[in-house]
């Protein structure tokens, strides 16, 4: 995803996390085919909150981070699991929530255990994201030109 950003948006990449992000950021990054800043742990909370003033999209799963871009207006895409994003959000009206119509009776479920090793979210495509994330970016650029 971080390639599709970079090729059609000409975006910079940055992860942003705890320091216990570090090591899964650092895989990404290695092998991402563009530069990526990471960012996790390297700043106080309220200067990571700051900082998200400066992104044009934040790309996320469901967490702690999602709330802090909705609460500072960020155009969001939230990749989302088991969990109900009717219930933990984002909700904020520049988000954006990608997931997939897992073959569960129950989906969303809830659980942080799954029978099924979690295939709602295995089963959200690189597309479908990248999709999500172009129609915010389309949506932001048009509002802000």
């Amino acid at each position: 995803m971080a390639e599709h950003a970079v090729e059609k948006w000409n975006a910079r990449i940055a992860i942003v996390g705890a320091p216990g992000d570090r090591e899964p950021a650092r895989i990404i990054a290695e092998n991402a085919h563009h530069p990526v800043t990471i960012l996790c742990g390297e700043f106080p909370l309220r200067v990571t909150i700051a900082l998200l003033d400066h992104f044009a999209l934040y790309v996320t799963n469901d967490c702690g981070g999602m709330h802090m871009a909705a609460g500072r207006g960020v155009p969001i895409v939230a990749v989302f699991g088991p969990m109900k994003p009717w219930n933990t959000g984002p909700h904020h009206p520049d988000a954006m929530v990608v997931r997939d119509e897992a073959p569960c009776e129950d989906n969303p479920c809830g659980r942080p255990e799954c029978p099924r090793e979690h295939a709602c979210m295995k089963n959200v495509t690189v597309e479908q994201v990248a999709e999500a994330m172009d129609r915010q970016m389309e949506k932001h650029t048009a509002r802000t030109s």
